[in-house]
């Protein structure tokens, strides 16, 4: 994988910190160096200007909320500049299931919120897309011009009772329609959070009470900071929607023995999502808490043994990882990165992991594992514990 990121500060309409998924170079740099979790940053990022580009999903496969063919964002009437209350809209309710969806996508001035797009037994988490925000990278691949819709914050659910504000206790008290609410200019997602010279500094950031004792959490993750008011504005137009089990596009029908499924969904947990992805699992040895969190959980960074499954639109991949018809292909160098192509040759889905897993083990998971077409809600899969 190709960790060249475009300076952008050259180009910043371009809109690109670039790095593709399958294009491993600069992953098995980093693996070697000791796999934090800033290897799998050979993600499309999207910088710091807004671009507007027609017809973009049109062009590539991308997840269900962006792509055509997807369900089209729920309008939301909330203030521009203001978090006052908006009009009335159904109570909040956590789904009770660990691995359900319970909100969905909406509008709210400029900005454009995904339906949910990874879930936990803690939390879900919605991407949040300020206009026709893009991330581009050229020359990763044949493809010498991919585009995807991007994401520059993150809006996280916490299931009631998970979350705690301690690193809110400095921040500025504000209200979210009416529910107690804290806004920081300088808040990371990660409290560590150390992305690079392209990535760094303040990150804007508020945390409110979406119902009793039960907290959302919206964080800017490019230098694209959010202003108060856009955040609150974002906020405002949180959308419930009725539970039902997350789903993906990918299954797994053999799993090493006592490995559990940690998140799920469209993508992978921040930093290694992106918009372009079509399916992701996250496998532990041993589960977290999920309890009393300060901040989204970062599996692979609990020292538990861990195996990330993907699915990619094959036009994001690397041309070495591409065989067709055959069965699984482990890379030479990096050792827990294992891939394969579908049957129509329009995905590929690859296996990263930590130390400890076979490459006989994650070949057995990618030649046993079920894909449906990204584009079909209707023949995904259920997420299971």
């Amino acid at each position: 994988m190709s960790s060249d990121v475009q300076e952008f500060l050259q180009q910043m309409q371009t809109a690109a910190i670039t790095s593709a998924p399958p294009m491993r170079r600069g992953v098995e740099e980093v693996v070697e160096a000791g796999r934090r979790r800033r290897t799998q940053q050979r993600l499309l990022r999207v910088g710091g200007a807004v671009v507007t580009v027609a017809a973009v999903t049109a062009a590539i496969a991308l997840p269900r909320s962006f792509a055509d063919g997807g369900p089209a964002p729920v309008p939301a009437t909330v203030p521009s500049h203001s978090a006052s209350p908006a009009p009335a809209r159904p109570a909040a309710v956590y789904p009770a299931q660990p691995f359900a969806w319970g909100f969905r996508g909406y509008s709210a001035g400029e900005f454009t919120v995904s339906d949910p797009v990874l879930v936990t037994p803690g939390y879900q988490e919605m991407y949040v897309r300020r206009g026709a925000e893009i991330s581009r990278m050229t020359g990763a691949t044949k493809n010498t011009d991919l585009t995807a819709p991007a994401y520059s914050a993150l809006l996280t659910v916490y299931r009631p009772g998970v979350f705690q504000p301690t690193r809110w206790a400095k921040a500025k008290p504000v209200e979210v329609n009416g529910h107690a609410a804290r806004y920081s200019d300088d808040m990371r997602y990660h409290a560590g959070d150390d992305l690079g010279k392209f990535n760094n500094g303040p990150k804007s950031a508020l945390a409110w009470q979406y119902a009793e004792d039960a907290w959302a959490v919206l964080t800017s993750t490019t230098p694209a900071v959010y202003t108060e008011a856009e955040l609150l504005t974002v906020a405002a137009g949180l959308t419930p929607a009725p539970a039902k089990p997350a789903k993906t596009a990918l299954r797994l029908t053999w799993t090493p023995p006592g490995y559990v499924l940690a998140s799920g969904g469209i993508t992978a947990d921040y930093p290694n999502g992106a918009t372009f992805m079509a399916a992701n699992l996250m496998l532990v040895r041993s589960l977290p808490a999920y309890t009393a969190l300060a901040e989204p959980v970062d599996a692979a960074a609990t020292g538990t043994a861990w195996i990330r499954v993907s699915l990619y639109p094959v036009e994001f991949t690397e041309d070495s990882h591409q065989h067709p018809g055959k069965p699984a292909t482990c890379n030479s160098v990096t050792h827990g990165l294992c891939y394969r192509m579908t049957v129509d040759q329009k995905y590929l889905y690859e296996t990263t992991s930590s130390d400890g897993v076979s490459q006989d083990d994650l070949r057995h998971i990618l030649d046993s594992a079920q894909v449906a077409n990204p584009h079909e809600a209707e023949s995904w899969f259920p997420l299971a514990p």
